[in-house]
């Protein structure tokens, strides 16, 4: 076997490697992975065209709050190398714009991105880490106002219909909570790390929680639901609870891994509570 053939079955042996490594969820629109010049698998994709990126909030500082989504998600379409459309979905109606944008790679797993408001005029940029080539943590600074939002991301094609339902209508949701956190309240209070939420939805826009486990309550409200990306779900929730006749707002972001299965993140009553896990679905019997 000569050098060029050794080279070759190399180079199938870290494609593989790669592949393996970052998982199915690799999207060849995207270049997600390929190799730097010491052969090093990448996640960070060399580009975004035809790419869906979901920005969920989990956190945000500023000198003025107002102007800023504190919860929800920013959804981004990228339809060439010079602009995007974006929707940020925030509890209301949903709030459309456009911009100009950059995006370059840093490094195996870091990659930054500028962009330039075309109605307002206002300048960002916005750093990301991908734990893999669909999912990772981002943070952006708004040069006005002092003002830095930060989450989790997704990334998914545009070009897809994704895993996630149109509706919870008739569903049930199976939360398991794997974070919790509060700035205001005492622990036992909130659910914790390791209860769980049986949480159904009926047709009609009503909901039914049921917990399971230390600082779990029963609970009951509305709802409004909308797939804001292919694989991603966003719902508006006013939850009451009867025993302790208290009643407050709540917005859900669902990541769906598959049909039945994902993440997700809630920002209850604007940030009083914040939780985090994984949930798995069923139809209502």
């Amino acid at each position: 076997m000569n050098l060029k053939h050794l080279l070759v079955n190399k180079g199938l042996l870290l494609s593989v490697a790669c592949t393996l490594l970052l998982g199915t969820a690799v999207q060849s629109w995207a270049g997600s992975f390929f190799f730097s010049e010491g052969k090093r698998c990448h996640s960070t994709p060399k580009q975004l065209i035809n790419a869906t990126l979901v920005l969920q909030i989990e956190a945000m500082e500023s000198d003025n709050p107002e102007l800023y989504p504190g919860k929800g998600a920013i959804v981004q379409f990228y339809q060439n190398r010079h602009s995007y459309s974006t929707a940020s979905y925030t509890g209301a109606a949903a709030i459309e714009g456009k911009a100009a944008y950059t995006y370059r790679r840093l490094a195996r797993t870091r990659a930054l991105e500028t962009a330039q408001d075309e109605h307002t005029g206002q300048a960002y940029s916005t750093r990301y880490t991908f734990e893999n080539a669909s999912r990772g943590t981002w943070v952006r600074v708004y040069e006005d106002h002092n003002t830095t939002l930060s989450g989790r991301f997704s990334l998914s094609s545009a070009e897809t219909t994704g895993v996630a339902p149109g509706t919870h209508a008739g569903k049930t949701v199976v939360l398991s909570v794997l974070s919790a956190s509060s700035d205001y309240l005492p622990e036992g209070q909130f659910p914790t790390p390791g209860s769980a939420i049986f949480q159904h939805y009926a047709a009609d826009g009503s909901y039914q929680g049921i917990g399971h486990g230390p600082g779990t309550v029963d609970h009951n409200g509305t709802y409004s639901a909308i797939k804001i990306a292919p694989n991603t779900v966003l719902e508006e929730t006013q939850q009451t609870i009867p025993s302790i006749n208290y009643t407050a707002s709540y917005t859900m972001v669902y990541n769906y891994d598959t049909p039945y299965s994902g993440s997700w993140y809630q920002s209850f009553a604007d940030g009083l509570i914040k939780f985090s896990g994984t949930f798995t679905v069923f139809e209502t019997q």
